[in-house]
């Protein structure tokens, strides 16, 4: 895994982490289907930007033809769509993910024992992309973790014993070309 440096910190700080974060929007829904069945439209690609409202698609009850429409929660963007025209679904099924891309925030599942002892809520943050080239993006810590997680070890059964911390990072200001899923 390629490791890279994020600081944590203010400005001056020698506070930092080199572990992989991961951008994430800070607002997002999973859209799914309640009844389940066959989807008869689908009218937003990935992409998309959809207002509150908007129809996103349309899925026909196999048991009474009902038709039931699925439609976005609120403005924003697809960043996911999980069907084809055509597909069945069963009840539940998240048809589309949207996402609000205007705020994006960096999740980092392991800060060390050492360092989240400094790190604290409304810190202010350097974020580095290095796939942008960008080494120095404005940021504020949003959440610490209280207790730890095992998120980078393979066997659950050593998670409590690997003292790695949850830290959530907002972005300032945007940075051009940063995508979710990007590494930081």
């Amino acid at each position: 895994r390629r490791r890279h440096t994020r600081y944590i910190g203010d400005w001056s700080s020698d506070v930092c982490s080199s572990d992989l974060g991961v951008v994430r929007p800070a607002a997002w829904s999973r859209i799914g289907t309640q009844l389940g069945g066959v989807v008869t439209t689908l009218a937003a690609p990935v992409g998309d930007t959809v207002t509150e409202g908007q129809v996103l698609a349309r899925v026909r009850s196999p048991l009474d033809g009902s038709i039931e429409v699925i439609s976005a929660p609120w403005a924003g963007t697809v960043t996911a769509r999980g069907v084809s025209l055509g597909d069945s679904v069963m009840p539940g099924a998240t048809l589309f993910v949207v996402s609000d891309l205007s705020s994006l925030r960096i999740e980092v599942a392991d800060v060390d024992e050492f360092t989240v002892s400094r790190v604290h809520r409304g810190q202010r943050a350097v974020v580095a992309v290095p796939a942008l080239d960008v080494q120095g993006a404005s940021a504020i810590v949003r959440s610490v973790g209280a207790q730890p997680v095992g998120a980078s070890v393979p066997d659950a059964s050593l998670a409590s014993t690997t003292d790695h911390y949850p830290v959530s990072v907002d972005l300032m200001e945007p940075v051009p070309g940063l995508r979710i899923g990007m590494a930081v």
